[in-house]
């Protein structure tokens, strides 16, 4: 018995279920997690290199209460300095984990 992981590869607006939408994908220098409202965060908000250990993550109990962030409705990553290659965006919630592949230093269209 077998089970699978539905990996968005990009997110052009927000998405219907969850309220907020991951941009730019592929990027090269910041990752943005915009939210339409911030009434119901996500609990956790964390990304993960390859072999799947932590290279950044939000505070986001912090975020509640940050009146920039309650203004912007959004976090950026800064992920200059991070190597080139796939990542995951793990958005926990109560109801569920939300994974999307990453794409960092890497063109879209480029072929291994």
């Amino acid at each position: 018995m077998g089970f699978g992981v539905n990996v968005n590869h990009c997110y052009s607006g927000f998405s219907a279920g969850n309220g907020y939408k991951v941009y730019p994908n592929p990027t090269d220098d910041v990752l943005n997690i915009e939210f339409e409202h911030t009434e119901e965060l996500p609990e956790e908000i964390a990304l993960f290199n390859s072999v799947g250990e932590k290279v950044a993550e939000a505070d986001m109990k912090q975020k509640a209460k940050d009146m920039e962030f309650q203004a912007q409705k959004k976090i950026t990553f800064d992920v200059k300095k991070l190597p080139k290659g796939t990542y995951y965006l793990h958005i926990v919630s109560k109801e569920q984990v939300d994974k999307k592949q990453i794409l960092i230093g890497i063109s879209s269209s480029t072929s291994h």
